[in-house]
């Protein structure tokens, strides 16, 4: 009977064995793994570094474009950046935001161009009223 129970033991322990190499395998796996992703990311900024840079990149395109109104304060400027929604500034105004579909300038030599602008109409759902 005890003959029995001791073979039965000893075959529970092996399996054990097995069981724990399996496991300290995966485990040093799950290290080497981990070593290299934390090698492949260790260079990306930090986000609250990147958001700064976001953030200042904007306030810069703000200065920029106010110095443009400042600019062409009593003239016209027209800007397109690779197809996105081109700036038009005149007399100082930026005349197109994300609302605007269209515009379109028609010029004669001798006078002011003319300016016509077509805007989405909108409505804002975030404000509480």
């Amino acid at each position: 009977m005890f003959k029995k129970l001791y073979e039965k033991i000893e075959l529970i322990y092996e399996q054990m064995n097995r069981v724990f190499k399996l496991i300290d395998c995966s485990y040093s796996d799950i290290n080497t793994n981990m070593k290299v992703v934390r090698d492949k990311t260790g260079y990306i900024p930090e986000i609250n570094s990147m958001q700064n840079t976001i953030e200042s990149q904007q306030r810069t395109i703000e200065q920029l474009t106010n110095a443009l109104k400042d600019k062409y304060e009593h003239g016209l400027f027209v800007i397109s950046n690779n197809g996105r929604i081109p700036m038009v500034i005149r007399n100082g105004k930026e005349l197109t935001n994300e609302m605007t579909s269209y515009f379109g300038i028609d010029w004669t030599r001798g006078e002011s161009p003319h300016i016509s602008i077509e805007q989405f109409a909108g409505t804002c759902h975030d404000l509480e009223v």
